[in-house]
């Protein structure tokens, strides 16, 4: 008895698949994917953002010291005024 090779099989069972899936229904099921990966990403952005927010914020009464040399993070407005 003679195997077919990995490659036909492969047609095979996607020429299967597409013949018999319902094309509204995997159209569905795709959407819904996407738009779980794009909520996962977005609130990742988001948690990302508070965290670079409260730190901005927050930063004089963690460091102590008012530096103007914060290139490598966002421009955060604070009032020089406040420091000491």
């Amino acid at each position: 008895m003679e195997q077919i090779s990995t490659k036909e099989l492969l047609v095979r069972k996607t020429l299967l698949f597409l013949k018999t899936v319902d094309p509204n229904t995997l159209s569905n099921a795709l959407s819904s994917i996407q738009t779980g990966f794009l909520a996962v990403i977005a609130t990742l952005k988001l948690a990302s953002m508070i965290i670079i927010v409260v730190t901005c914020s927050n930063r004089n009464s963690i460091l102590g010291v008012c530096e103007d040399d914060y290139s490598w993070q966002l421009h955060c407005s604070y009032d020089r005024n406040s420091c000491e």
